[in-house]
């Protein structure tokens, strides 16, 4: 029986979220896709299942409807933990998501913990915080494809009928409540998810809960389950990365990572959106160069340009999603197409999208969590065919500028150890 439901709106999310269990000696079982036939697992003892339920591009009203469908299904069977994994930048569907979550759990208390003290995403008065900044104020609110409006979180929550309640930093709480109600909880540092945790499990309100991998993190040891040393592997393939995210972090991290020691590739407008590229004479030379760089032993990185992509923009926000969504769909068919070459490379992909692409692409569906290597950055191993490689995820918006060329120089010294 499944202990711990894990529902992310993007695949990226469903990764370093399911990864925080692993040094706790759980393997946690990932679904790449909404539907769930939860008999199948009713016989079989798996302690942690993520799903990627790809909530993060649809309507509120479609993204209520899949996770409440999820949720009351996970019921029916006797799911103990519901976890809804809601981004760290608060980008998504989360006022549906979260009342759905709340309603088809039979609860009457969803506690929400939004923040990720070790990325330096905290969570004071109710408002989020990025580096300091205001959420709206940071780059999350500049982000052309899907910008987020508000700072303060409960202005989140204006198309909710559920009671919202802001829950300031304190030794305890008070979350006895006399309706359905989401309880937005302070916190900026680990200390806190971890007392918030304790509070929680000792008032029997643990079972129905939503936040980032921060929160998730602290539910670990809370929830029970007993930390186990595991050892991280070597990696001995040149990486290819594929950057689908116009996020500026990174962008930074693209632009260092080309300064010190990485081959760099970037698409042009033109390439990255004509979904027939890779068909014409100009895309199978492009294809062939790169397959070359890698079976040479180059790092690479293919990232899109950005400087001239506004001039494809417009002001409807669906609009603008679209487009990312075709930029992604572009990258994920060349990665797919340089493995049917023969390209054995260690893959990392940056954004959730581009990830899901892939996926799609190569027909993938089997990812195995290995281990997080840094803050949001996720090891895996993928089947595509007889093939199993390696791969490596990060969101958008993780990581500091030298994130690439750190990697690079613990994969050439084969010292693959997570930071703590």
């Amino acid at each position: 029986m499944i202990k711990l439901l894990i529902i992310s709106d993007d695949v990226t999310g469903a990764l370093d979220t399911g990864v925080q269990f692993v040094n706790y000696g759980i393997m946690p079982t990932v679904l790449v896709h909404r539907q769930v036939d939860f008999t199948k697992y009713k016989d079989n003892f798996i302690e942690v299942l993520v799903v990627d339920a790809e909530t993060r591009h649809v309507s509120e009203e479609e993204a209520y409807k899949i996770v409440y469908q999820i949720v009351k299904a996970a019921v029916k069977v006797g799911v103990q933990y519901l976890y809804k994994k809601t981004d760290s930048g608060l980008r998504g569907n989360i006022c549906s998501e979260l009342s759905a979550l709340l309603h088809a759990s039979g609860k009457d208390f969803l506690a929400f913990l939004p923040a990720l003290p070790k990325m330096n995403r905290v969570t004071v008065g109710g408002s989020h915080y990025i580096d300091g900044v205001p959420l709206k104020e940071s780059v999350f609110g500049k982000d052309p494809f899907e910008p987020v409006k508000y700072s303060y979180i409960p202005d989140l929550f204006q198309n909710t009928d559920d009671d919202v309640c802001v829950y300031h930093k304190s030794e305890s709480y008070y979350t006895k409540v006399k309706k359905k109600t989401i309880g937005i909880f302070d916190a900026d540092t680990e200390e806190d998810l971890q007392r918030i945790a304790r509070h929680l499990k000792k008032e029997n309100m643990l079972s129905v809960m939503a936040g980032c991998a921060g929160f998730a993190a602290a539910l670990a040891e809370v929830i029970g389950f007993q930390r186990k040393r595991k050892n991280m592997p070597v990696l001995d393939k040149p990486l290819l990365v594929i950057c689908g995210s116009v996020n500026p972090i990174s962008k930074a991290q693209v632009e260092f990572a080309q300064l010190h020691g990485f081959h760099r590739i970037t698409l042009s407008v033109d390439q990255q959106l004509r979904q027939d590229f890779l068909c014409t004479e100009e895309g199978k030379r492009w294809v062939e160069k790169l397959k070359q760089q890698c079976l040479n032993g180059e790092h690479c990185i293919i990232d899109t340009e950005t400087v001239n992509l506004n001039e494809s923009f417009t002001e409807e926000l669906s609009d603008r999603r679209e487009l990312g969504l075709n930029i992604a769909t572009s990258l994920g068919k060349i990665v797919g197409k340089l493995l049917e070459l023969e390209v054995d490379n260690t893959l990392m992909i940056i954004g959730g999208d581009t990830l899901l692409s892939f996926i799609e692409y190569t027909n993938c569906n089997d990812i195995n969590i290995v281990c997080e290597l840094n803050e949001g950055m996720v090891l895996s191993t993928i089947q595509i065919g007889n093939k199993k490689l390696w791969l490596i995820s990060k969101s958008g918006g993780f990581g500091s500028v030298e994130l690439l060329t750190t990697l690079l120089q613990e994969i050439k010294m084969g010292e693959m150890i997570r930071s703590s």
